[in-house]
């Protein structure tokens, strides 16, 4: 009886000792589960010319979106969380068209011009003092 409880304790011990080595391992990005994302607040955007299309129901949105960080940005690094430009338009009547585009790698202090095209039904007018650009993953 005395040799099967020590076989248990010792059992019971490095079961104990395996479940603590393993609760306690931490994985590489425990610390900042985000490092896999480029933070969004290094780059800005500013929109520079929006047109209205009315003979293809869109309206074009021109803006440029600058790297204001000291780390270069690119699509192959941050390829589970590349950053993409929600464009958006809303028509007269509250009805809201959007559009989104990846940016391509841009190099810190580095600004890149682009262009989208945002779509909407026809017999819609769109509002273009509501015309905005945002930074998403």
């Amino acid at each position: 009886m005395i040799k099967s409880f020590n076989s248990l304790s010792k059992s019971a011990a490095i079961l104990l000792f395996v479940l603590l080595a393993f609760t306690s391992c931490k994985k590489k990005n425990d610390d900042n589960p985000d490092s896999n994302k480029f933070p969004l607040s290094n780059l800005s955007t500013t929109i520079t010319a929006r047109t209205l299309n009315p003979a293809s129901n869109s309206v074009s949105i021109a803006y440029d979106v600058k790297n204001i960080s000291t780390a270069d940005y690119s699509i192959a690094r941050y390829v589970m969380n590349v950053v993409r430009v929600k464009a958006t338009i809303v028509a007269t009547d509250g009805t809201v068209y959007e559009s989104n585009l990846p940016i391509s790698d841009l190099r810190a202090g580095a600004t890149v011009a682009m262009e989208q095209v945002v779509a909407h039904s026809a017999g819609k007018t769109p509002d273009l003092t509501k015309t905005k650009v945002e930074l998403t993953y």
